[in-house]
């Protein structure tokens, strides 16, 4: 009976390591379905960064061009924004690919950055970064 318990338990563990590391493993890593809108996220000297508590994100997009926010007479699926988060903060829409997050505060904070389209609307591609500050 013990032997089962310890088994499922196993493998319990080594799937919430592996799925932790998954979303870990978003930074550097294409987002979203082949031909279709992607980005990979990336932080810019994420260490020194940090210390300083700042957070510097670039982001890369594919199959997609990034139009100013205040712009709508842009419609269809080829044109699109960032929308960049850190925690449970307001959401920054632009286009621009480089951001920098000032005065964050000791502690893991999570940066989430999606691709939307001119009505916000998610396009499926998001990446979730981590980043340390001590």
């Amino acid at each position: 009976m013990h032997a089962g318990w310890e088994k499922r338990l196993a493998i319990a563990l080594f799937l919430g390591v592996f799925l932790t590391g998954v979303v870990a493993a978003q930074e550097g890593v294409w987002q979203g379905e082949q031909n279709h809108p992607m980005l990979r996220a990336t932080f810019k000297n994420k260490d020194n960064n940090a210390e300083k508590h700042a957070a510097v994100v670039e982001v890369e997009t594919q199959n997609i061009g990034l139009v100013a926010s205040d712009v709508s007479s842009y419609e269809g699926s080829d044109v699109g924004l960032l929308e960049y988060q850190v925690d449970q903060a307001p959401v920054l829409a632009t286009a621009d690919t480089r951001v920098m997050f000032r005065d964050l505060t000791t502690g893991r904070h999570t940066i989430t950055v999606s691709l939307v389209n001119t009505e916000y609307k998610g396009l499926g591609a998001k990446a979730k970064l981590e980043v340390d500050v001590p």
